[in-house]
């Protein structure tokens, strides 16, 4: 049976990186803030569960954390990575209209509900900002 929990503390961690690829909407872009994606531990911290959406597609991934020990190790060393500790409550609606980008999804993931964020770099502010980012 399916219950849903009133609150819930997870620590993820948003991962901010530049795109090669040339789409026309890039060029609107900051520099270094193309792409956001997410992850964070599995429960008892084994695997490393990664978000990552793209224009296409939700890819939902699990590697070991005995391959990659830290987000910064898996995101390399020209992203920027943010770790964000949320309490999320479950009982709270979180929908919003529009097309489901990068920043979307890792707005649900954080219950972000804040219309006007809408790019990575927005986003990037937002949680220095709200959230008390902190960079890894």
């Amino acid at each position: 049976m399916f219950i849903l929990k009133p609150k819930e503390d997870i620590e993820w961690f948003v991962v901010f990186e530049h795109s090669e690829e040339k789409f026309w909407y890039q060029k609107l872009l900051k520099t270094g803030f193309h792409h956001v994606y997410i992850m964070r531990k599995s429960t008892g911290g084994h695997f490393w569960l990664i978000l990552d959406s793209s224009i296409s597609n939700l890819n939902i991934d699990a590697r070991s954390a005995k391959t990659f020990e830290t987000a910064r190790e898996y995101a390399g060393d020209y992203a920027t990575v943010l770790k964000c500790p949320v309490s999320i409550d479950t009982l709270v609606h979180t929908w919003q209209p529009g097309i489901i980008t990068c920043v979307d999804v890792v707005k649900r993931c954080l219950g972000i509900r804040a219309l006007r964020v809408q790019t990575p770099f927005q986003l990037f502010q937002y949680l220095e900002r709200n959230c008390h980012g902190i960079s890894v």
